[in-house]
């Protein structure tokens, strides 16, 4: 009896390449789907009790938040609302037009324990904007958390020009909404970016999928944040 033709391996071959592109078309879709970026990460989502250790000599803001990785704003309340966010993102931008306000209100009046995660993520993409605001951001809020909040939206508003921006025009802007001088060294100094790039950015490559993300006592909120008050109900269960 003649052997039996080997078989060929060809349509093996053909399934793979096809399947690998399947892929890589899911993960290009979610990107577009995030809107902001997306990454790829181990474990379960929830964060360290300590959080990340930082390189030996990373100096941490004063206003830092006792999990090492946010800023602290409003600290009366067992109710810990997070928001991580980047000065690059366009819906971080229209997150914060929309529930700044209510953010600010509940952080203040003590209702809430708010930790801001100002992040990196775009920086590749925005000429180090990211980090360059989120450092700015970050010497506001130690001068003056009550200040924090009018820099951030400036920083938002500049997101378009961001790119072209350096950090002595973010410290002539810190200055302009009235932040002193030690303040404006802070920005041109670049003095948080090791704390940002080294401890801020890596915990949330740990734990969220894109920006903006919200928890509130450790759930993630899934609502609309594009609805006005629906994250404010969240928050306060209503």
């Amino acid at each position: 009896m003649p052997a039996a033709p080997a078989r060929s391996k060809a349509p093996v071959i053909i399934i793979a390449a096809v399947c690998a592109v399947l892929l890589l078309g899911g993960l290009v879709l979610g990107a577009v789907g995030l809107g902001s970026y997306v990454m790829l990460r181990d474990g379960d989502g929830a964060p360290g009790p300590d959080g990340p250790a930082p390189s030996p000599g990373v100096q941490a803001p004063a206003g830092v938040a006792a999990d090492g990785t946010s800023l602290q704003l409003g600290s009366d309340s067992s109710l810990t609302v997070e928001v991580y966010l980047d000065y690059s993102c366009p819906h971080c931008a229209e997150f914060s037009r929309i529930n700044d306000e209510d953010l600010r209100m509940l952080a203040e009046d003590g209702t809430i324990d708010l930790r801001i995660h100002p992040l990196p993520m775009l920086n590749a993409s925005s000429a180090g904007y990211s980090e360059r605001a989120a450092n700015a951001a970050t010497c506001v809020h130690d001068e003056d958390p009550g200040l924090f909040w009018e820099m951030s939206t400036a920083l938002f508003e500049a997101q378009a020009d961001g790119p072209a921006l350096s950090s002595e025009d973010l410290a002539e802007t810190a200055h302009g909404l009235g932040a002193g001088e030690e303040t404006v060294s802070c920005i041109t100094a670049e003095t948080y970016l090791p704390w940002i790039n080294e401890v801020v950015g890596p915990e949330a490559t740990d734990r969220i999928p894109g920006t903006p993300t919200v928890y509130i006592d450790g759930e993630q909120f899934s609502g609309d944040y594009t609805v006005e008050d629906e994250l404010l109900h969240a928050i306060v269960g209503e």
